[in-house]
């Protein structure tokens, strides 16, 4: 037999409060660009300036990574010789949950990333990427309002 839970009186929180932004800012990184209104979850690499427009939305847990290291170099050399390279999300983009975006990529306006995929080249506006490593799966002709199959 089932029995009801008692309903349990919560003061409403607002979204911003609930799913707060989370950063890691090493020393000498940069304060991401955030657009005001826009929520991310998840890890903001600061090693290298990242930027994000306005109406960016995104799933949760996701990553945004600006900094790397050198396979060729070995022991404390590799620790040490960082890369770093800025990354940028533009107006509109659709960030899926635990999307990983990495250093240097620019995920263009109002395209999509899917759930899961590791973005390691740029995506261009209107496309939808998904995969790892992330590859197009359609292109949005926003003029004409319809979908184009990617060049497979």
């Amino acid at each position: 037999m089932l029995k009801k839970i008692p309903e349990i009186e919560q003061p409403f929180r607002a979204y911003e409060e609930l799913f707060a932004p989370c950063f890691i800012n090493y020393e000498g990184g940069h304060i991401p660009i955030i657009a005001p209104g826009v929520v991310i979850t998840g890890l903001i690499d600061c090693t290298g300036q990242v930027t994000i427009e306005k109406d960016v939305f995104a799933g949760h847990d996701i990553m945004i990574l600006t900094g790397g290291h050198d396979y060729n170099k070995f022991g404390m050399d590799r620790r040490l010789d960082g890369i770093v390279k800025d990354t940028t999300i533009q107006e509109g983009a659709w960030l899926g949950t635990r999307c990983i975006i990495l250093p240097g990529v620019t995920v263009g306006r109002h395209s999509v990333v899917g759930a899961g995929a590791v973005v390691t080249k740029d995506v261009e506006q209107y496309t939808i990427v998904a995969g790892n490593p992330a590859r197009v799966i359609k292109r949005y002709n926003h003029k004409l309002l319809q979908w184009e199959d990617a060049v497979k």
